[in-house]
């Protein structure tokens, strides 16, 4: 093979991987349906603090400080109570280790975050689950709620 034929081999250039475009920090903090509803399964549909049956879906790691709608960082609070909450700091603190205890430090987290923080190699809500249900500690969860989570 002459030179001018070696120049003449196209090089393979590598795919260059899209990086998948995160929703708004609105729309990730959003609460859907599934995962309120889902939040009512694995804890309750009263006041994880008093025992109120009319509850509101709190934010355990606040949306200002980047928590997302997704079930692991819902609690279900009555009005006065998640009023307590969002004034006692300590409180809140309280329910955020609860929380890291039960489900790894990303409880809070979307697939995007876990993505942009390369846990996971696509923001798929597969990927997202396969890795949150790795993290989970199913001792500490049954003992808080009274229930298996896993294989759901």
């Amino acid at each position: 093979m002459s030179f001018k034929e070696c120049r003449a081999v196209p090089k393979k250039v590598p795919e260059k991987r899209r990086k998948r475009k995160a929703p708004s920090s609105k729309t990730r903090g959003s609460i859907s349906k599934t995962e309120y509803n889902r939040m009512i399964e694995v804890f309750g549909c009263r006041c994880m603090m008093c025992g109120d049956p009319r509850i509101e879906a709190h934010h355990v790691r606040f949306r200002s400080q980047g928590g997302r709608g997704k079930w692991r960082n819902l609690a279900p609070l009555c009005h006065c109570c998640h009023q307590a909450v969002h004034q006692n700091r300590a409180l809140a603190e309280r329910l955020m280790a609860v929380r890291e205890d039960m489900f790894g430090k990303w409880y809070w987290a979307d697939e995007y975050d876990l993505y942009e923080n390369g846990l996971i190699k696509e923001p798929l809500k597969e990927n997202f689950e396969d890795f949150m249900r790795r993290e989970e500690n199913e001792e500490v969860v049954r003992h808080c709620t009274g229930k298996e989570i896993g294989g759901w």
